[in-house]
């Protein structure tokens, strides 16, 4: 499907932007995009017009709230007053495009814990790593195979070895620890995104190997 976005939206500056680790770049404007169990590809088509490779109900379905499309970001920048706060305000400009992916709060919990110390090409190796051990194999309508985000039980039964193949480093035990916490039902995420932040935050630095940053 095609569809014209007249709000701030750059896929390249939200690719790029470190808060995502399952986008791949395939040309220039053109992303092949994993979230959970879902693939897109997405592509840039000019004049504001993107490409995404599936159906209008499977886009308002997964991928609208994902991308944050409800949410106008350019009414926000006009909040900014250029002659009160000029950094913001140019920053706001310079970055313009970029949008708070709502991604779902088990994978970003465990890729978050991933980014710590680590660059963005061996996050991403890791979590491809843990994606094709124990998420579930898939198709994108090209054919070609990915995996989905692994189930919290399905993490949380992976030994010490498994979890180290997938070069994680010392943070295997703070992977496992929160797959366990999730699986158990120690953790309720989803409970979270209605909570407020003071709750949310002492919940999730809770965790062994959560601190406030990643949190």
């Amino acid at each position: 499907m095609t569809i014209r976005i007249e709000d701030d939206f750059d896929l390249e500056r939200i690719a790029e932007s470190g808060q995502c680790f399952r986008w791949e770049c395939l040309s220039a404007g053109r992303y092949r995009i994993l979230n959970g169990a879902s693939c897109v590809y997405a592509e840039e088509l000019g004049d504001r017009r993107f490409f995404f490779s599936c159906t209008e109900s499977e886009f308002d379905a997964v991928w609208r709230d994902y991308f944050d499309l409800e949410e106008d970001y350019s009414a926000i920048r006009r909040r900014i007053d250029p002659e009160k706060d000029p950094f913001l305000w140019a920053a706001a400009e310079q970055e313009k495009g970029i949008r708070i992916l709502r991604q779902d709060p088990w994978e970003a919990l465990i890729t978050f814990i991933l980014s710590q110390n680590k660059n963005i090409p061996a996050i991403r190796r890791s979590i491809e790593a843990l994606c094709a051990l124990c998420g579930s194999r898939k198709k994108d309508h090209t054919g070609q195979d990915y995996f989905a985000f692994p189930h919290p039980t399905a993490l949380a039964s992976l030994s010490e070895a498994e979890l180290k193949a997938c070069s994680l480093g010392y943070r295997w035990r703070y992977v496992l620890g929160a797959a366990r916490a999730v699986a158990e039902g120690r953790l309720d995420l989803n409970a979270l995104l209605c909570a407020g932040e003071e709750k949310t935050m002492q919940e999730l630095t809770a965790l062994f190997g959560v601190g406030v940053k990643v949190a």
